[in-house]
């Protein structure tokens, strides 16, 4: 993993980890003063067990299919992330600034960095701070304004979750 991504945004501490990605936050100087950014890695694949697993469940049939698999994946991903950028300036959705992708040093694979805003997904949210009834209700109204735009742009978010859930700026934007 790189410790400078893009154009001098430095990676400075793990904030989020998943199954196939980990979020880390990450700073510029920009007009004399730190800016704060998220970066999305995703290293394809995460560790060699991860295509042991992709055999094992049928995913591959062997290790000559791996190159297709994650060339498919990739695809996928990009297409999400151009897909987030056609909403950037909502306030409805996580802005999406750029992405990076490259071979592993190793050469067998691919790390993929997505810069994004920085924000909290609501479980981590709800753990420091108490909704009231009232905003509760907005949050529910904003959730439900996100997705009819998704509606009208004729896209179907198959991965309606608290942890893509986001509120922006700690809060201080929140519903």
């Amino acid at each position: 993993m790189r410790d400078i991504i893009g154009n001098n945004w430095k990676i400075e501490e793990k904030i989020g980890e998943g199954k196939y990605a980990d979020v880390y936050l990450a700073s510029k100087k920009v007009d004399g003063v730190v800016a704060h950014c998220a970066v999305k890695y995703i290293s394809l694949p995460k560790n060699g067990e991860t295509v042991k697993d992709l055999i094992e469940d049928g995913t591959i049939k062997d290790e000559s299919e791996i190159f297709t698999y994650y060339s498919d994946l990739v695809s996928d991903l990009k297409k999400d992330f151009n897909v987030m950028k056609n909403f950037e300036g909502n306030p409805y959705f996580l802005n999406c600034y750029e992405w990076f992708q490259e071979k592993k040093e190793s050469g067998n694979g691919i790390d993929i960095y997505i810069r994004m805003e920085k924000a909290k997904d609501i479980n981590g949210y709800f753990k420091m701070n108490k909704l009231s009834e009232e905003e509760v209700i907005k949050l529910g109204i904003d959730i439900s304004k996100a997705l009819e735009i998704c509606e009208k742009k004729n896209i179907i978010h198959k991965d309606i979750k608290p942890e893509n859930i986001f509120f922006i700026n700690g809060g201080k934007n929140m519903p």
